[in-house]
């Protein structure tokens, strides 16, 4: 039994199909190991449930998005290197975090502590 996980930058990218961000979930799966998928057009097809050519179209759309690398071993062998990267709101999300501890930061450790407790009563955690 393995998972399907599609990353926050796949499943967000609106150039890139369901079915295709599917696919990319288990070439991800695949990956887990290696880093690396060197499964063929037609186990990804069986896996899926679809025709060769639809997914050589998933893939191509994939490689076109950046969402994953190609690489071909002597004309014979794929392997697919999915690409992780974060999305545009954890992008965001870091560069709110990295403004609050610029704020902080010449502060004293007690200080920080305190504005900490404040920021969080705030949000209401």
């Amino acid at each position: 039994m393995y998972f399907l996980i599609i990353p926050s930058n796949v499943y967000t990218n609106d150039a890139v199909s369901s079915e295709s961000k599917i696919c990319y979930g288990l070439i991800l799966s695949l990956s887990n190991t290696l880093g690396y998928s060197y499964a063929t057009n037609e186990f990804i097809a069986e896996h899926l449930g679809t025709s060769i050519r639809t997914v050589q179209r998933y893939i191509k759309e994939l490689s076109e998005a950046k969402l994953v690398r190609l690489e071909y071993i002597a004309n014979k062998r794929r392997l697919i290197f999915p690409i992780i990267e974060p999305s545009n709101i954890e992008k965001r999300a870091k560069r709110s975090k990295m403004a609050n501890y610029d704020r902080f930061k010449a502060a004293s450790p007690v200080e920080v502590a305190k504005q900490e407790a404040i920021m969080q009563l705030v949000r209401g955690y």
